[in-house]
């Protein structure tokens, strides 16, 4: 069975590293990116990166007479995520983009609604990931396809499907899901093993970790060039590889105490006696963690009954007000909440091996780890939990 462990985006690259590796100041340069925007709704535009000095950056940039302008400082080539600030009237393919800018001035040209026609920078790592997104789509596009047309049968025939059929046809749809992921990854691993020298291949590193053996995964790291390797995200992403070579699936679940959200005081040791535990790694400004909330908590209504136990750890730290008001929002107050803060990072996010979020990890009623995910997305956490809780 493939160790199931992963991601982090390109569409991945909102991932959060917890762990921070010091950059020299000495070794920054300076990066622009000057950008044209037409479109209504051009007021502003939502930026995220991680700059030359390892800190996570997410702006709002201001757009005057249709221009906009974002500078700071970088030590490699660095991957920018850009939103309309009308996000959620367009597909996620329309108002939202990634790109890669390099030292200097950079040029974007964008149309509010229409981002998928962007004029990117013409740079070599650019053109790297404009080659990769190209056998990306190639590789899957009759996969989606596919998962549309299923899609669009439930939505025709709504109340009036049989809930067997609806099942049956979610379950065609995962499978398909997972297959187009193993086969994105492919491609990507691929273009890793093609391009050691391309800072595109450290930055996708995280999507094929899920369909990737752990015992794999330092060797084709250490297959990268080692300017690669010896670089900010270098060396975070040689945290994670090994973290997840030290908490594979099968080792152990250590014991674990914590007080949940209402002060009760509980332990791993005495969940397991009800039967799994899926720990859920998130935040209340982590916008990755809570696109997976409903797919997790769908899980909990599917399994709950049978002995499933959902425990979200948020790493909110001090900001418990913003934490609190999350799990209103995204109403969560059913299940198993705790905070990381103060002296209790030791005892679960370095017990576990947490080296980011969102980070999902499941348990059996052995307290055997057979699943965990770093990163987005629940398509094979899905899987695994229909294998432990066979339909009848």
């Amino acid at each position: 069975m493939l160790n199931l462990f992963r991601n982090i985006i390109i569409n991945y690259l909102f991932f959060i590293s917890i762990t921070t590796v010091n950059a020299q100041s000495s070794e920054t340069k300076m990066f622009t990116i000057n950008g044209h925007i037409i479109g209504q709704h051009t007021d502003s535009l939502l930026v995220m990166y991680t700059n030359g000095s390892g800190r996570y950056i997410k702006n709002y940039v201001p757009v005057k007479n249709q221009m906009f302008r974002i500078t700071d400082t970088l030590l490699t080539p660095i991957s920018i995520t850009i939103r309309s600030a009308k996000y959620r009237q367009y597909s996620i393919t329309e108002a939202e983009l990634t790109l890669y800018a390099e030292a200097g001035n950079n040029y974007l040209a964008l149309e509010d609604g229409n981002y998928s026609k962007a004029k990117l920078p013409d740079n070599p790592t650019q053109r790297d990931l404009n080659y990769l997104n190209s056998q990306i789509k190639e590789s899957k596009i009759y996969l989606d396809a596919a998962i549309v047309e299923k899609q669009t049968t439930i939505q025709n025939q709504g109340v009036k499907m049989d809930s067997l059929v609806e099942r049956q046809i979610m379950n065609e749809i995962d499978s398909l899901r997972i297959i187009k992921s193993k086969r994105v990854a492919d491609v990507t691993k691929t273009f890793i093993q093609s391009h050691p020298q391309s800072y595109v291949s450290l930055r996708h590193f995280y999507s094929i970790i899920d369909f990737t053996e752990p015992g794999e995964l330092l060797p084709l790291f250490f297959g990268l060039a080692p300017f690669l390797q010896q670089t900010l995200p270098g060396k975070q992403l040689l945290q994670t590889l090994t973290a997840i070579d030290e908490s594979r699936e099968g080792n152990p679940l250590p014991k674990i105490d914590m007080v949940d959200l209402k002060g009760n005081v509980f332990n791993t040791d005495i969940l397991l006696k009800d039967g799994p535990i899926l720990f859920d790694f998130w935040a209340s400004w982590c916008i990755p963690c809570l696109q997976d909330v409903p797919q997790v908590k769908r899980m909990a209504a599917l399994y709950a009954s049978k002995g499933l136990t959902v425990i979200f750890v948020s790493i909110d730290g001090k900001d418990e007000m913003a934490w609190k008001k999350a799990i209103e929002k995204y109403d969560l107050d059913s299940y198993r909440h705790f905070l990381v803060q103060g002296n209790s990072i030791d005892s679960i996010t370095k017990n576990l091996a947490v080296q980011g979020i969102p980070d999902k990890i499941l348990v059996d009623k052995k307290g055997e780890i057979i699943y965990r995910k770093l990163g987005s997305g629940t398509d094979l956490l899905w899987l695994s939990l229909k294998k432990i809780f066979p339909e009848d």
